[in-house]
């Protein structure tokens, strides 16, 4: 089984079609009660136009999809407002490795407050996201087949999945 979808967004609110034909899409073979996948997938997109340096209403949102027999690769790009992925991965490994925080549940960590709430997600959702250097493009991987046991919210066990494409394509 090997499937490839492109999509190209005009504005978040293209966005919100092609989300429901990705639900089509990631339902058969991730059978996932809570749609962590798909909102994860959201959550990218979201903050493709959210930061994108057109605005959310005129964001260019590329996405593509690659399914195979191992696993379900969503990748979002928008020229978006540069970020330190780098530098965001290193805050994040110091609260793994904190004994005050490497235990608790993201929510539990982040209270009320949006920040970060989308990478926070996306990690929650799955076995590995990459984030190009300056942020202008994600990568949410999932292995197939689907287990629902490999879902965890604790600090310490997801953020090894976040990984940073350097500008050579090396990950980080």
């Amino acid at each position: 089984m090997k499937k490839h979808i492109s999509y190209h967004c005009n504005g978040y609110k293209e966005y919100l079609d092609v989300s429901k034909q990705l639900l089509h899409v990631f339902n058969p073979i991730l059978p996932d009660p809570d749609a962590r996948f798909i909102l994860a997938v959201n959550e990218a997109a979201l903050n493709a136009a959210k930061y994108s340096v057109y605005g959310v209403l005129s964001a260019q949102i590329y996405i593509d999809v690659h399914i195979d027999t191992h696993e379900v690769r969503v990748r979002i790009e928008s020229q978006t407002q540069p970020f330190d992925a780098v530098q965001y991965k290193e805050r994040l490994k110091k609260l793994a490795e904190d004994p005050n925080t490497m235990d608790l549940d993201w929510g539990d960590y982040t209270g009320v407050s949006d920040k970060s709430r989308g990478f926070w997600y996306m990690l929650s959702a799955v076995d590995y996201l990459i984030v190009e250097a300056t942020g202008q493009h994600v990568t949410l991987v999932r292995r197939l087949p689907f287990h629902r046991s490999d879902d965890s919210t604790i600090i310490r066990k997801i953020v090894p999945r976040f990984n940073v494409e350097s500008a050579n394509g090396v990950i980080l």
